[in-house]
C-alpha cells in the first residue's frame, strides 16, 4: 500500500493544468474551428474584382447532369468546334457533305480516325473493334463487336442483336454514340472533337468492311486503312 502523502499544491496545480488544456482546446475560439477561409461567392480583398471565387476558364461549357438537374462544367477539348445537328450536312444520317469519299483526303481522315480509335476506343473495343480490349478482359462490361460474332448468338444473344444492328447502322449513329454515350459507355464529347468523331466513325465502318479477326495485337501497332491482322498471324 502506497502511504506516500501528496503535497497539497500538487492537486491544485494538476487541476489548473486540466483547465488550461481544456481552454486551449475550446473549439469555439480555436483557429481549427474558425479557419480564415472564404465561402463560395463571398467578397474578397485579394483579387481586383472583389470576388473570392474565380471565374470559369474561357472555353468552358455547361453540360446537364443526368437525373440530377442543374449542370456541371468542363473545358472544351477543342475550342472552336461546333456541334453538328442531324440536319446540318448529314442527310439520312450519313457523313457531312464535305467529308471526302476517296483519294488522299479520305486516307488521311481514316489514318486520323485509326489514331483516335486506338487512343480512346481500343481499350474497350479492342484494336480490331471486336470488343476484346483490355478493359473488358479485366471484367468490365464487354461492348458489342463491330462485326457479327456467331458465337455471341449462343453466349450473349443481347450482344449479338446489337452487333446485327450495327451492321446497318448509319454513320450518324456512331457519331451520336461517341458524343452522348450508350449503355456502359460514357460520353466522349469533351475528349474527342466533332471532326475526329467523324474520322473514328469512318474507321469503324472500314473495320466492318474488312472484318478482321480476333487479335492479340499490342496497342500502337499499325493496322492501317485496308489492312487487317488475323488470329494466328
Amino acid at each position: 500500500m502506497n502511504t506516500r502523502s501528496r503535497h497539497p499544491l500538487s492537486s491544485i496545480l494538476y487541476s489548473l493544468l486540466l483547465l488550461g488544456a481544456a481552454a486551449g482546446c475550446d473549439t469555439r475560439d480555436a483557429d481549427m474551428y474558425y479557419q480564415p477561409k472564404k465561402q463560395p461567392y463571398m467578397a474578397g480583398e485579394f483579387f481586383e474584382d472583389g470576388l473570392s471565387a474565380r471565374p470559369l476558364v474561357p472555353g468552358t461549357v455547361a453540360r446537364p447532369r443526368d437525373g440530377l438537374g442543374g449542370a456541371y462544367y468542363y473545358k472544351s477539348a477543342q475550342p472552336g468546334f461546333i456541334e453538328l445537328a442531324p440536319e446540318d450536312g448529314t442527310p439520312n444520317g450519313g457523313f457531312p457533305t464535305d467529308f471526302p469519299t476517296g483519294g488522299p483526303e479520305l486516307q488521311a481522315r481514316l489514318a486520323r480516325g485509326q489514331e483516335r480509335f486506338n487512343i480512346y476506343c481500343s481499350v474497350c473495343h479492342g484494336m480490331n473493334g471486336l470488343g476484346d480490349g483490355m478493359i473488358p478482359q479485366r471484367g468490365f462490361t464487354k461492348p458489342p463487336s463491330f462485326i457479327v460474332l456467331t458465337q455471341d448468338k449462343v453466349d450473349s444473344p443481347q450482344r449479338y442483336d446489337r452487333e446485327e444492328f450495327l451492321q446497318t447502322a448509319p454513320p450518324r449513329h456512331f457519331y451520336d454514340v461517341i458524343s452522348n454515350g450508350w449503355g456502359a459507355m460514357y460520353s466522349y464529347a469533351e475528349r474527342v472533337s466533332p471532326e475526329d468523331r467523324w474520322n473514328i466513325t469512318a474507321y469503324v465502318m472500314l473495320i466492318q468492311q474488312k472484318k478482321p479477326g480476333l487479335t492479340t495485337q499490342p496497342p500502337g501497332e499499325d493496322l492501317g486503312p485496308g489492312k487487317t491482322r488475323q488470329q494466328g498471324d
